[in-house]
């Protein structure tokens, strides 16, 4: 009777050879598994990420705006009354005959009151301008902000303008403004003034906004980016155990065969 060349030893090899084989490509499947996961979070990441940028974006840019805005208000209120009350003081002393003595009092009136209806006409001018700046960043943003934040931009950016020319062509003609269109401009000057308070108002609310909405983001990308961190370990860790089930399985089968090679010699 012919003796068999697998042995019980043999027998073993083979069972722990292929046992590791299937460890093997259960953490192949592992690492397959994980790469998806990563291609995902790393996918997610690039989303967020550029989510970010846009929100920080828009945060510096509101900011900017708020900034150079309130270095014109500032300047707006600080140089509010002086012309007025110039021009008040120079019609009343005509009116109550009153004369100046070493100074060309219809000639500084004028100049006063081009100053005055200049300063007005810019006031407005530099309102449309700031409007126009947060039309150029807000015109995409119907569907991406709070419904009321949105209708307070469409309620500054549609408010209609009065560029004044009307005083314009009244100090071109070199006169002196009366009493009563310097109060119909101080007036106006001061709602301007209160348009310009509105305005910023909005921006500081807009860039608080998107400074909220970015740390938000930023939140989310700090946990993916520890997320992502420790699925890349996972997915070392099983491409390495892998290297390792492949290593015994070769072991054994190297093992299964020198085993039956002593068999077979010792047959002979």
């Amino acid at each position: 009777m012919r003796r068999p060349f697998l042995s019980t030893r043999a027998i073993y090899f083979i069972f722990f050879a292929g046992l590791f084989s299937l460890f093997s490509f259960f953490f192949d499947q592992q690492v397959i598994q994980k790469e998806g996961d990563v291609r995902n979070l790393e996918s997610n990441i690039l989303e967020l990420e550029n989510e970010y940028s846009k929100l920080y974006s828009k945060e510096t840019a509101f900011i900017g705006i708020s900034q150079r805005l309130l270095l014109r208000l500032n300047d707006y209120h600080s140089n509010s009354t002086f012309d007025f009350k110039s021009i008040m003081l120079i019609n009343m002393d005509k009116l109550d005959g009153v004369a100046w003595e070493g100074i060309q009092r219809d000639k500084l009136g004028k100049t006063f009151s081009y100053q005055y209806a200049s300063r007005l006409y810019n006031i407005d001018y530099y309102a449309q301008s700031v409007k126009d700046q947060i039309i150029s960043y807000a015109w995409d943003l119907e569907n991406k902000i709070e419904p009321n934040l949105f209708r307070k931009i469409q309620e500054i950016v549609d408010r209609e303008r009065n560029d004044y020319q009307e005083f314009i062509d009244m100090v071109d003609n070199d006169q002196l403004i009366s009493i009563d269109d310097a109060n119909v401009m101080f007036y106006s000057y001061f709602e301007e003034l209160t348009q310009l308070q509105n305005i910023l108002d909005l921006l500081v609310e807009l860039s608080n906004y998107f400074s909220d909405r970015a740390d938000e983001v930023d939140n989310i990308l700090q946990a993916d980016y520890q997320l992502l961190k420790e699925e890349l370990v996972k997915k070392n860790y099983f491409i390495l155990v892998s290297i390792l089930m492949q290593i015994l399985s070769l072991l054994f089968l190297l093992l299964l065969f020198r085993t039956v090679i002593k068999d077979i010699l010792a047959y002979d």
